[in-house]
């Protein structure tokens, strides 16, 4: 798998892991009928597609059968959402159980193209290319999450989610036998859903069983090698006694618990009264809190679906420690984890809170910069810490990355890189975005919508203390992100569009705006626009290149240079969108850019621009002062 296919994986496997969070127990059901709130979609019957896209986020759902209507919580883009119904079937959903646990099984369905049109379709008439098991992770509002969440932060294993992921996955196997072919299940999940996948694994598999398995994905997950199981050890009620008896011996011992011959036997026969008609028998030694700490065990009933996979999960628990000992599919495992710039060495434990807690399953590790991390009094807020953990800035920022390796001149850069490298090279190119936008623009306008922000609530009242109020709990507006500002820049060159708009509050906002980042991404990929990344390597061949500078074809990279950019769009043919014919409509004749990029250039300003930019992005020598008043 070369390195634009794996990026392409990681996408398509996030965006599978955030549709797990889809409420599809509600298609067919119909939207509340309410005309001056939802117009002509009031009492529209609720398709999949619908239950993912944003447009209709917030719409109440009547006949839900609870006393208040739910509501649809999609956060998928329009176009995305199409897409993704397009490419997967929606095989079997289980909604919200008793424990809080929730997935769905999807179906990858063939590509196929019309060989007269090329139009690109996809079917399942052929079967699968595989079955992918998307578990949904925490949802604060859900009771049963927290429980399981506080599970993992005591390194236990949450045994009601357990329990019902394992039932889920028996039906799903039960439905569709196909499913247990070899590699034909992929399991991805996101926070507490990356957990439970990793637990999934490790009571499916281990170092030399692959089972049906062939990749797993998990993102800004908790670790679950170190979880402890729900039991120690498993009987078999057709062993004898003495059997049972000398196993339970070697397990204490195995656990360092100091228990003698006696004590097991008496608890034993305890035991063996009371589950007189089961056949397996899960055993969890525990101390007592008495003065002496004496060990003792409680015991439950193992249903028989469920004995294999209780125990390749003890077996690889009790091993997980051993030297050499690692699961058959490790080198199929995908940890993701997000991170706010290219160094990972800097993240305080704020900024990762979630998915450094307990020890990941053997896998690749990989970080992904989506430049939102915490800032001043932002690690006081602890509403704030989880911004970064969310998995749509991770959708969207993998989304960015397989774009910018459709372009052939981009993948070049990175073909031949390893997969880490490749990932540092994108990570280090979105910081570079970020920096851009924040030295020459997003801080001003930021600063702005702050200002008009505290303008707008103190004159909202001519009683002082009651604006004073209003200012205190009004909802602050967001800051502007680099990615949906760049793209705003890039909407107004190629589509003739503003970059900027006003709300009614009267602050400026993007016209790709962070929720549509995806839409615009496929807009561009399907209109064939590329963002070329301009390097370290390409400035420092560009500083004495006077002559290809000053060709009227390459008037582009010119006018790149002017702006400080670090990125240039082109066309299909890898033509540069900005020419001499239209360099006047897209920045008009009396902008500074104009004016610098239809001059000629001598090699001493070429290079005092080149450093400039090697400065601002490469840690180069010189620096960028930028006055503001």
């Amino acid at each position: 798998m070369n390195n634009k296919q794996l990026i392409k994986k990681l996408k398509d496997n996030a965006e599978l892991a955030q549709a797990s969070y889809g409420y599809f127990h509600l298609i067919g059901k119909k939207i509340k009928n309410d005309e001056k709130k939802y117009g002509d979609k009031a009492n529209k019957p609720i398709t999949q597609t619908d239950i993912l896209d944003l447009t209709y986020k917030g719409y109440e759902v009547k006949d839900t059968g609870w006393v208040f209507d739910d509501k649809l919580k999609g956060d998928f883009t329009p176009l995305q959402a199409k897409r993704f119904f397009e490419r997967y079937d929606l095989l079997i959903h289980e909604p919200n159980t008793e424990s809080g646990f929730s997935a769905t099984l999807f179906g990858e369905k063939r590509k196929q193209t019309n060989k007269e049109t090329k139009e690109v379709s996809y079917t399942s008439e052929y079967g699968y290319i595989n079955y992918i098991l998307a578990i949904r992770g925490t949802e604060p509002s859900n009771r049963g999450d927290i429980n399981a969440d506080m599970n993992l932060t005591i390194g236990k294993i949450p045994k009601k989610q357990y329990e019902d992921m394992l039932n889920f996955y028996i039906q799903c196997k039960a439905k569709y036998p196909a499913m247990t072919e070899s590699k034909s299940l992929n399991i991805v999940g996101h926070s507490l859903g990356g957990a439970l996948t990793q637990i999934l694994v490790l009571s499916l598999c281990d170092d030399t069983n692959e089972a049906n398995i062939n990749e797993v994905y998990t993102f800004n997950s908790p670790g679950a090698k170190n979880l402890e199981p729900p039991y120690d050890v498993i009987l078999d009620s057709k062993d004898s006694f003495d059997e049972c008896k000398q196993i339970m011996f070697q397990v204490a011992k195995q656990l360092n618990y100091d228990m003698s011959y006696n004590d097991i036997e008496n608890k034993l026969k305890e035991l063996f009264r009371d589950t007189t008609n089961w056949s397996y028998i899960g055993i969890k030694f525990y101390f007592n809190n008495d003065e002496v700490g004496t060990l003792s065990f409680v015991y439950d009933k193992i249903p028989h679906d469920l004995l294999q996979p209780y125990q390749t999960l003890i077996n690889n628990y009790n091993n997980r420690n051993k030297d050499g000992y690692k699961l058959s599919i490790s080198d199929r495992v995908y940890h993701i984890e997000t991170d706010d710039d290219n160094n990972t060495e800097n993240n305080q434990w704020q900024d990762e809170l979630i998915q450094n807690l307990g020890k990941d399953i053997d896998g690749n590790h990989y970080y992904i910069n989506i430049g939102i991390g915490l800032k001043g009094l932002e690690y006081v807020k602890v509403g704030k810490w989880f911004d970064s953990h969310s998995l749509i800035p991770t959708t969207q920022t993998l989304y960015f990355y397989s774009y910018l390796l459709e372009s052939e001149t981009n993948y070049n850069k990175v073909k031949d890189k390893s997969f880490d490298k490749c990932i540092e090279y994108l990570n280090a190119f979105n910081e570079n975005l970020e920096t851009y936008t924040n030295t020459f623009i997003l801080t001003q306008i930021n600063k702005h919508n702050k200002t008009q922000y505290n303008f707008n609530t103190m004159s909202s009242s001519p009683i002082f203390f009651i604006a004073a109020f209003n200012q205190l709990l009004g909802k602050e507006p967001e800051e502007i992100g680099h990615l949906p500002f760049i793209l705003s820049i890039v909407n107004s060159k190629i589509y003739n569009a503003m970059t900027l708009t006003q709300n009614e509050n009267r602050y400026n906002q993007p016209t790709i705006t962070k929720e549509y980042i995806i839409d615009f991404i496929l807009t561009l990929s399907s209109d064939r626009y590329y963002i070329t990344i301009l390097d370290k390597d390409y400035f420092a061949r560009l500083r004495k290149e006077c002559n290809y500078i000053n060709d009227i074809e390459n008037i582009g990279y010119k006018a790149c240079l002017a702006e400080y950019r670090n990125f240039i769009i082109v066309d299909k043919n890898n033509k540069p969108l900005e020419t001499k014919d239209n360099l006047s409509s897209i920045y008009g004749y009396n902008s500074y850019v104009y004016r610098v990029a239809t001059n000629k250039w001598e090699e001493i300003f070429l290079g005092a621009s080149c450093k400039m930019i090697q400065g601002l992005y490469f840690n180069g020598k010189a620096k960028v002062v930028m006055l503001t008043s």
